[in-house]
């Protein structure tokens, strides 16, 4: 059964008034506005879910590089809409992306394309079992990120042909229901990046038709059932749960910027890093180390830029996006 709501929008425009990034204004000092998560999981305890660079398909294996496992993915039941490509399974999915573990660790979240044009976001059990659709038409999916309670998931999804249009959406796991929280995109360009606040109340996200190269960075709110304009900032791919911290990648560096004291640390010294994403319960970060065209790697640091080093057999992986970690 499908489930629609038109979430009836108001936006508050509250935009700060921020700094362009170059390296000419980094604040080398930490971010003393904001808090970083310590690391508290033992590194090696870590299994990472992973696309391959070979054959694109879908691996598991622990943080140390052993017990390298295929997960293959049985028929996909249809819970959210009917699959109009029929059986969507592991011979039939055209390529795989963007696998994110849930909070628990027990399922797994992956974009399939089924169609030139068209994918599905699915969610499965850590096996590849009890597949099941999770959005709700068969366009265009990205950037899946599981509320804190693993109850829910949140996805920027294209809303006309060729990934255009892009909207926040969220699907309940729990009744198979699914909201549009967004209406923006002829208006200010595509939405991406979707994130959950700590409790679940809010989801932080941003567009891409901000002047000077600049993403604004939205807020919405369960609660008032409003979007709120907190700020922009260059080159934005993750936000921290807390919404005080956004990271991005400029000049082939990672950086954070602190929301609350508006200062930006230079995070690694590159000279290709892009894509980070804050995993671990944001205490540390996974991004793309480009090492030359088509070779890519996959490194980990901590939230405030320490402990930088390669996951073990990354250069086999597609890239960071195409990679997430768990720890027990």
């Amino acid at each position: 059964m499908i489930y629609f709501v038109r979430a009836l929008i108001t936006i508050s425009i509250t935009v700060l008034l921020l700094t362009s990034c170059n390296k000419n204004s980094v604040n080398p000092d930490t971010n003393s506005g904001c808090v970083n998560n310590p690391v508290t999981s033992d590194t090696s305890d870590g299994k990472v879910v992973f696309i391959s660079n070979e054959d694109y398909k879908l691996y598991t294996q622990k943080l140390d590089g052993s017990n390298r496992e295929r997960i293959y993915i049985r028929d996909v039941e249809e819970t959210i809409t009917p699959i109009i490509w029929g059986n969507v399974n592991d011979e039939t999915i055209m390529n795989r992306s963007s696998p994110r573990w849930s909070p628990d660790g027990t399922r797994i979240a992956l974009v399939v394309d089924v169609a030139m044009d068209q994918s599905q976001l699915i969610v499965m059990d850590a096996d590849g079992g009890n597949a099941k659709t999770a959005s709700p038409d068969p366009q265009m999916v990205f950037e899946p990120d599981w509320s804190p309670d693993g109850a829910r998931i949140a996805y920027a999804m294209s809303t006309s042909f060729w990934g255009t249009f892009t909207e926040i959406f969220i699907t309940d796991l729990e009744t198979d229901t699914w909201q549009q929280l967004t209406h923006l995109s002829t208006q200010v360009g595509n939405l991406g990046f979707p994130r959950w606040s700590d409790d679940g109340k809010k989801i932080f996200f941003t567009d891409s038709a901000h002047p000077d190269s600049l993403s604004n960075i939205y807020v919405y709110s369960f609660e008032s059932d409003t979007i709120e304009i907190i700020g922009a900032w260059p080159a934005i791919s993750a936000f921290a749960r807390d919404g005080n911290r956004v990271f991005g990648y400029n000049d082939g560096n990672i950086f954070s910027y602190c929301m609350k004291d508006h200062k930006e640390k230079v995070l690694t010294s590159g000279p290709n890093d892009q894509d980070p994403r804050l995993i671990d319960f944001d205490s540390r970060i996974i991004f793309t180390r480009v090492n030359s065209i088509r070779n890519y790697s996959v490194w980990l640091m901590t939230a405030d830029g320490k402990d930088i080093h390669k996951v073990e057999n990354s250069e086999e992986f597609f890239n960071a996006n195409s990679t997430d970690i768990f720890w027990k």
